[in-house]
């Protein structure tokens, strides 16, 4: 009787030479050029990804980085029309997907292979409506002398060695390389990164990490089958008493596969039964006893020069932890980093030029950005805020907290009447021991006196209107500090001209306020006369246009270096705003051909900001607002001193006084202090005097 073969278990995942680049190649007899061995190696760096937890990881990481925040639109320097068409844009990529979900689908695979793919759809008009991604794994070039020689071929498979167009599981899709020129048919946007020494295909930046992550995959894929399998392909059991049958070595078998087998039999016994030691059971190991530690070495190596291949530096930016690393937090900063100024920016400006580029064929002035996302933020400590906060955000915080900072009251007899400090003693005992100190030096002496159930001293005696005198005292000289902070910053104003003055008084919330506002100022001043915002690109056809009316629009194109459909567009632009003025001339033949004119406005904004915009700057004035009548006790010494002094500041001096150590918030906001209009009534925690903005040059 013939004994039957036990099963045989294999798990090679890939072929022995895969991690090697590809050979491209072509064929005879079939149209397209082939990448790697079977045309598969996109499918192999698939495979890599899918089945390489840490290299998915960092993939999925970088594509995160790259997106960030997702798009936004830049509209400086846009009309309304155009910053409307890219906002729908980001939100209607096509019809099922926004501009951000369509980019991380190409990022995607810009960080698996390299390249990058979609098809622009058009309508019957010829205008851009909807960019589809195409899979890149799936796109093959055609090949020279072929009938698809500079076209693509997609396929769903390309398994099929015979590649027969009739073949169903084949079924090509053949598309055009992208032409903004011809916006019609069946197009493919095909981008991919250069890699020297690489003509048709390209190869993915990680290349050299290859090897590692497959040695990865199939570092898991042993282990997993060592505890699925057990004995399995590690051992072999010879039993030293007789064949069995057929049916009983079936039985055997299953016996030894669900008790012995698998994680759950782990350290399980077994048990031997023989009349003789020659006819016991012998079980001969064939997988050297410390191949798990060996394993485990080279998973280390293999898991530095994934790393490497990624030019990762820390591989907790990926949440992957590494055995002997602390993860300070200060080193992960450091590494974002370094990371996104060697990585991941130059990825970002790659996704936003093609892109960009994309609109831009479509004569929009595109603009729109990648904005980064922060991965990991800075944090203060106790002592940092502690340190930084003014005396009225201490006595906030004890307020949020629950604890309300009085002064004691006094009976008609000298006697303290309790007010329940024993509930602000116990509400400081939950704050930090930092904070409650901060909130302790806020406090009168009166007040931590009766905090601690002590009487008011009898020697100097503390009411409530002395307290009020006490915060006016110091008010006054806080007030009295900034007014001396503010005149030694400020600069002469017979030192400057003023060239405009903005009605509306200057106060701002933040940083970002500041710059807007400053930056819409001097465009109302460089462009008084026309009615559109100038770009980059109009000042370059127009500077073109006052040295020669005459110049074609097909010049113009070459020279500034963008196509002839945008310089029209712009040219019409400029004419509408009032920038040029289109007429013709007839010339030596008798025909008739168009003449360009820059206006005196034209000129204007090619010409005043080339040279003025780098002497002029925007400062402030300290001056009374118009239309509101003084106070009846007069102006306060703050305002009168302040303005008598004839200074300007810069918007950086003025913010500089904003700040906890000068006890003021907000000098945008609280100018002189106090104000009650005399004609309503009314109180403002604002004086009648104003910051007003003003654009000036230097006399000197």
């Amino acid at each position: 009787m013939k004994s039957e073969a036990m099963p045989v278990f294999v798990y090679n995942t890939f072929a022995a030479d895969n991690h090697k680049p590809p050979r491209i190649y072509t064929e005879m007899n079939k149209p397209w050029i082939f990448f790697g061995e079977d045309n598969a190696y996109p499918q192999y760096l698939l495979d890599l990804l899918n089945m390489s937890a840490k290299h998915n990881a960092i993939v999925n990481g970088k594509v995160d980085r790259i997106l960030g925040k997702g798009w936004s639109v830049d509209t400086t320097g846009l009309e309304p029309k155009e910053i409307a068409l890219q906002t729908f844009f980001l939100n209607n990529a096509n019809r099922g997907e926004d501009l951000n979900e369509f980019t991380r689908k190409i990022t995607m695979d810009w960080k698996t292979h390299n390249g990058i793919s979609f098809q622009p759809i058009y309508d019957l008009s010829g205008r851009l409506r909807e960019l589809v991604h195409v899979d890149w794994s799936k796109i093959r070039k055609g090949k020279e002398g072929s009938e698809f020689e500079g076209k693509f071929i997609y396929s769903d498979n390309w398994e099929d060695p015979m590649g027969r167009p009739l073949d169903p599981k084949w079924n090509p899709r053949i598309l055009d390389p992208y032409n903004p020129k011809r916006p019609w048919g069946q197009q493919l946007f095909y981008f991919e990164g250069y890699r020297p020494g690489m003509q048709d295909y390209p190869l993915p930046q990680y290349v050299g990490a290859t090897a590692a992550i497959e040695t990865d995959i199939e570092i898991s894929n042993w282990h997993l089958n060592n505890i699925k399998h057990g004995f399995s392909g590690g051992y072999i059991i010879n039993f030293n008493n007789g064949i069995p049958s057929n049916d009983e070595k079936k039985k055997l078998e299953k016996q030894i596969i669900k008790k012995h087998t698998g994680s759950d039999a782990a350290g399980r016994f077994v048990l031997n039964f023989a009349d003789s030691k020659e006819n016991s059971a012998e079980v001969i190991p064939i997988t050297p006893n410390n191949l798990d530690k060996q394993f485990d070495q080279l998973s280390n190596q293999t898991t530095q020069a994934i790393f490497t291949g990624h030019s990762v530096t820390s591989p907790m930016m990926f949440g992957i932890k590494t055995q002997g690393q602390l993860g300070g937090r200060t080193e992960l900063i450091d590494s974002e980093e370094l990371f996104e100024n060697t990585v991941t920016r130059m990825d970002r400006m790659i996704i936003e030029k093609v892109i960009n580029k994309l609109l831009q064929d479509q004569g929009i002035d595109a603009q729109l950005t990648l904005q980064p996302a922060q991965t990991i933020s800075f944090q203060f400590g106790e002592a940092t805020i502690a340190g930084v906060m003014t005396t009225d955000e201490l006595r906030l915080q004890a307020d949020n907290m629950g604890i309300e900072l009085q002064e004691p009251e006094i009976g008609e007899e000298g006697e303290e009447i309790d007010t329940g400090q024993n509930e602000v003693a116990e509400a400081l005992s939950v704050l930090s021991p930092l904070i409650a100190t901060k909130v302790l030096e806020t406090m009168s002496e009166e007040e931590v006196r009766a905090l601690v159930g002590l009487t008011a001293r009898v020697d100097v005696p503390l009411t409530p209107a002395d307290f009020k005198k006490l915060e006016a005292f110091v008010a006054i000289k806080e007030e009295e500090m900034l007014l001396e902070e503010l005149i030694k910053r400020g600069r002469p104003a017979d030192q400057y001209k003023t060239l405009k003055v903005n009605p509306e008084p200057a106060s701002f919330r933040n940083q970002t306020e500041m710059v807007l506002s400053e930056e819409r100022f001097k465009k109302q001043y460089f462009q008084p006369a026309l009615t559109i915002s100038v770009t980059t690109l109009d000042r370059k056809i127009l500077d073109l246009l006052i040295k020669d009316p005459l110049l074609p629009m097909d010049q113009i194109a070459d020279i500034v270096g963008v196509g002839e459909n945008i310089v029209a567009k712009e040219i019409n632009r400029l004419s509408r705003g009032g920038a040029l003025r289109i007429g013709e001339i007839t010339n030596e033949e008798g025909g008739t051909i168009p003449e360009r004119t820059v206006t005196e406005a034209g000129q204007e904004a090619v010409e005043i900001p080339e040279v003025p915009i780098a002497q002029v700057e925007v400062l402030y004035r300290y001056v009374e607002a118009p239309g509101i009548p003084p106070a009846k006790s007069g102006s306060r010494t703050f305002c009168r001193n302040l303005i008598a002094a004839n200074l300007l500041w810069s918007r950086e001096d003025i913010q500089a006084m904003s700040n906890p150590s000068n006890k003021v918030s907000n000098v945008w906001a609280r100018r002189g202090g106090f104000y009650t209009n005399p004609e309503t009534g009314i109180t403002t925690p604002y004086c009648r005097h104003i910051w007003q903005q003003e654009i000036v040059t230097s006399i000197s």
